[in-house]
C-alpha cells in the first residue's frame, strides 16, 4: 500500500466512505457523498484514490458511475469496522457511521 493511500485512510471522512461501501450493494458517488456527510467533489476524489489503490471497482452506467469494494477493499474496510467496534459502543450523538 502506498504512503498516499495510507495517509488517505488515516482520515475520518475517507474511512466513513469505506465503511459505507461495506454494505453489499453498488453505490452511486452522489449517494455515498450524501450518506457520509461529505461533498460530492471530495467523495469523487476519495473514490479515485481508492480505485487507484485497488480497493474499489467502478462501473459506468450511462452518465452515472457505481462503486463497489474489491476483495482487498472489503478486507481493509473490515479492519476499520473492527477498530470502530473495539473503540466502544456508539452513543446517541455518535452513531457508528459517524464515529470515523
Amino acid at each position: 500500500m502506498t504512503d498516499e493511500i495510507k495517509q488517505l485512510l488515516l482520515k475520518i471522512k475517507p474511512v466513513r466512505i469505506l465503511l459505507l461501501l461495506r454494505e453489499d450493494k453498488e453505490w452511486y458517488i452522489s449517494e455515498l457523498a450524501r450518506k457520509s456527510g461529505v461533498t460530492y467533489v471530495y467523495t469523487d476524489y476519495v473514490i479515485n484514490k481508492l480505485g487507484k489503490a485497488g480497493l474499489i471497482k467502478t462501473d459506468k452506467k450511462g452518465r452515472k458511475v457505481t462503486v463497489k469494494l474489491t476483495e482487498k477493499g472489503l478486507h481493509i474496510a473490515s479492519i476499520f469496522e473492527d477498530i470502530d467496534q473495539r473503540l466502544g459502543t456508539p452513543s446517541e450523538n455518535n452513531p457508528p457511521s459517524k464515529q470515523f
